[in-house]
């Protein structure tokens, strides 16, 4: 086994976590993350440490098998997650790549006379590797079916609207459906979070519009995209083949973990300010859960929306992450009140967009 820090090899910009170390047919530890700081040259690193990156440098210099373990000195290291995004570009079949927890990694660690701790602080210091092999054995046994490719679905439901001129305009509501299901055989992430409780909010919103008595004037799309924890694979191929255009519609809202913490939080507000402070507006009359603090652009599902230019808000609750991607994402960590609040401000919302009160605004960088 052998330890190679970030698992980077760019020896032309200076850096290489493989340089003086042999890891032919070996198995080699690595950092889950990528560095928090740049190169002399003075330029991040710009997303070119995901996993698969990581496993396709060490297959190139001829590992067998790559163990990834989160940054200890992090404010809060990453927990042992299940998680399916693992970066662009195909699959390597031949190099099981798998996240160990700090404990295990320090326990090989340590039998080797060297602390996992340590090596980060060592290496963020001086920004130079510090791989050693390790005088130790580790044995893995992988068994899985590789499917490079299969079939999934958007559900989408359409409330036409009810005026002959706004009715061509559109609203679009959404979340995605998708977790990351059963891992290493036999370890269950239920995903009441994230995102069942989106999808239940989205469910929610369209029948309360059907049991208003009140067809709105705009026409409301509902959309559950599928595959948005692989990378957004469902709500790109909406925003690239839409089921009604999006040159005319006004506005997307998503809602991405929307039932567990203690108050609410609503992204986009920097990028479309007419929206998101209307909506601060409405929760101020009715609820006043709703923080002040928003970030610009879309993120997750809103994304590939944002990306187009259109508007939109993402919906989610505030430190609603601390069973994310973990086996404890059940529905008794779930706060009902907070996910009532949040849904009743989400139709609120949706409400005043679809009559026609808002008008759709250019974005701000």
């Amino acid at each position: 086994m052998v330890f190679c820090g970030y698992g980077l090899s760019f020896p032309d910009r200076g850096y290489d976590d493989y340089s003086g170390v042999d890891v032919e047919g070996k198995i080699v530890l690595v950092f889950k993350q990528g560095p928090g700081w740049k190169l002399a040259d003075d330029e991040g690193w710009h997303g070119m440490f995901n996993p698969r990156l990581k496993a396709n440098t060490a297959a190139a210099h001829g590992a067998l098998a790559v163990l990834m373990v989160s940054k200890p000195n992090d404010k809060n290291p990453q927990p042992l997650i299940g998680s399916v995004m693992h970066g662009d570009g195909k699959h390597t079949l031949n190099i099981p790549q798998l996240q160990i927890s700090q404990e295990v990694a320090a326990e090989l660690l340590n039998g080797a006379g060297l602390d996992l701790s340590d090596l980060q602080t060592r290496i963020d210091k001086d920004h130079n590797p510090v791989s050693a092999s390790l005088d130790l054995a580790v044995d893995l046994k992988v068994e899985t079916r590789y499917q490079p490719q299969a079939e999934t679905w958007n559900v989408v439901g359409i409330l036409p609207g009810s005026d002959p001129d706004l009715s061509t305009e559109y609203l679009v509501i959404g979340a995605h459906l998708d977790h990351v299901g059963t891992q290493t055989g036999k370890a269950l992430f239920p995903g009441a979070n994230d995102n069942a409780s989106g999808s239940a909010a989205v469910m929610e919103i369209a029948e309360a519009f059907m049991r208003s008595g009140h067809t709105p004037p705009r026409t409301v799309v509902f959309i559950l995209f599928s595959g948005e924890e692989q990378g957004l694979i469902g709500s790109q191929y909406y925003a690239d083949h839409p089921v009604r255009p999006l040159d005319l519609t006004v506005a997307m809202m998503n809602f991405d973990c929307v039932a567990h913490g203690d108050s609410i939080r609503i992204g986009g507000g920097k990028s479309a300010p007419l929206l998101w402070g209307h909506t601060l507006q409405l929760d101020a009359v009715a609820q006043n859960l709703m923080i002040p603090g928003t970030w610009a652009g879309g993120g997750a599902d809103a994304a590939p929306f944002f990306n187009k230019g259109l508007p939109t808000l993402y919906f989610v609750t505030t430190n609603s992450y601390t069973h994310l991607h973990r086996t404890s994402d059940k529905v008794e960590t779930l706060n009902g009140d907070l996910f009532e609040a949040i849904t009743r401000l989400g139709y609120r919302t949706a409400a005043w967009v679809a009559d026609g009160s808002y008008q759709r605004e250019m974005l701000i960088d």
